[in-house]
């Protein structure tokens, strides 16, 4: 069983700092489609599956919600929360 949120610990690393030592804008988007696929995985979906196994194979996201509370500074690690609506 999953619990909701589903929480993704992601690693960050320099080069996604901006020159201030804050996690870029643009990298959020990316964590949360790294911890989107976990969830995928946990849930059972397989990229490689037929898409009479898989008919949820190819997917869109129609939105990203992303709630800036606080600077993430510096590498290390990051919890990312999926949240389904």
């Amino acid at each position: 069983m999953i619990s909701v949120p589903y929480r993704s610990r992601q690693r960050v690393y320099f080069d996604d700092l901006d020159a201030l030592n804050i996690l870029h804008n643009m990298r959020y988007l990316l964590l949360i489609e790294r911890a989107r696929g976990e969830l995928f995985n946990e849930l059972g979906f397989r990229w490689e599956d037929d898409l009479s196994v898989n008919p949820d194979k190819f997917s869109v996201i129609a939105e990203n919600r992303i709630q800036y509370l606080v600077p993430f500074r510096g590498e290390g690690h990051v919890n990312v929360d999926v949240v389904p609506v």
